[in-house]
């Protein structure tokens, strides 16, 4: 946050910095805090510049709210604190934020290479993914930076990263800006368009209620043929996002037999988390994965039949079913598993 490569910008933040603090000021004693919180304290902490910042509050907040049962938005971003966002996003990517934050959860809170689609109702699950966000924006309000700059990077040397914020794309698809949504629709039809398709792309559109979008990385999919690059970018996001959009392109692969690439299966490990790391043998899974996914779309009470079974697979897959909708789920049938399942399940 407020830390970029390009040195001018990097001294017109230490500036914007100190105006923040003078203005905080004026706010209630709650917003000073948090601003205080945000500069004072990681200025203290951390040795590298601005950088670190709102990782202490992201350190605070899962310190104070870990024995919650039910984590709510407002436990994180108290209205007491909105004057201090508002401070340092300004109202229009305060509004993007709030707006985005509410529907985090339909999304998955498990990221990087070693993540699997799960997700929560207990926003505590998404504090990270959250303050994150809270980083960009008040970057782009900084910078003063709209979103079709960015996706056409069309903005100063030394600026990086700016285009690696899916949630905002998804959130300017859903709200209809055309240009956006043209622009995207351009990269997926055509060799020849005025922005890359890169994963944060697809990862939007994934993300989003769009279901043209959706449709037309349908097409691009069972365009790829041999460019296995596109098909990794595709497969590999499309647990990004809501679960109708996944099941959609699950649909595809599963009635196309796209399994048969190398892609698709680290593809479907990665989804499932039944690649521990980057030396996982992928040639092992492959269509008994698939068919019992398909299955557990087409009737999701088939998670509780698997979870009986003596096939370590079909219990996994039973328990990463229920994560889907609710890490909270998974836990509780774990649980049981453990008070009454064979010594070869419970290991």
């Amino acid at each position: 946050m407020l830390s970029f490569s390009n040195h001018e910008y990097n001294e017109k933040a230490k500036e914007y910095i100190e105006e923040i603090k003078n203005l905080s000021k004026a706010l209630n004693k709650e917003s000073q805090d948090f601003i205080k919180t945000l500069f004072d304290l990681g200025n203290a902490r951390y040795y590298s510049s601005f950088y670190g910042y709102v990782d202490v509050f992201n350190e605070k907040i899962l310190e104070n709210l870990k024995t919650k049962k039910e984590v709510k938005l407002n436990d994180i971003f108290l209205e007491s604190l909105y004057p201090a966002l508002k401070l340092l996003m300004g109202e229009k990517f305060f509004k993007i934020f709030m707006e985005i934050a509410k529907n985090i959860t339909k999304t998955s809170f498990s990221i990087g290479y070693s993540r699997r689609m799960i997700r929560s109702k207990s926003y505590f699950n998404y504090v990270s993914i959250l303050v994150t966000l809270l980083k960009k924006f008040i970057d782009l309000h900084f910078l003063d930076i709209d979103i079709v700059k960015i996706l056409k990077k069309d903005y100063e040397k030394g600026l990086y990263n700016l285009d690696n914020n899916p949630y905002y794309i998804a959130y300017e698809i859903d709200n209809g800006n055309q240009e956006i949504i043209d622009l995207i629709k351009g990269a997926l039809s055509s060799q020849k368009s005025e922005i890359d398709l890169t994963y944060y792309i697809f990862q939007a559109i994934f993300i989003s209620n769009n279901k043209e979008l959706v449709e037309l990385t349908g097409k691009l999919l069972l365009a790829a043929k041999l460019q296995e690059g596109i098909r990794q970018q595709i497969c590999e996001n499309m647990d990004r996002g809501i679960q109708e959009n996944f099941e959609y392109m699950f649909k595809i692969i599963y009635d196309n037999d796209l399994i048969r690439f190398s892609s698709v299966k680290r593809a479907l490990a990665t989804w499932t988390g039944l690649a521990k790391n980057e030396g996982t043998d992928i040639s092992k899974f492959g269509k008994k994965e698939l068919e019992i996914i398909n299955k557990l779309i087409a009737n999701p009470k088939f998670e509780d039949e698997l979870l009986k079974s003596d096939d370590n697979v079909e219990v996994y897959l039973g328990l990463w079913n229920k994560s889907t909708r609710d890490v909270k789920e998974a836990v509780e049938a774990i649980e049981k598993l453990l008070k009454s399942s064979k010594y070869h399940i419970k290991l």
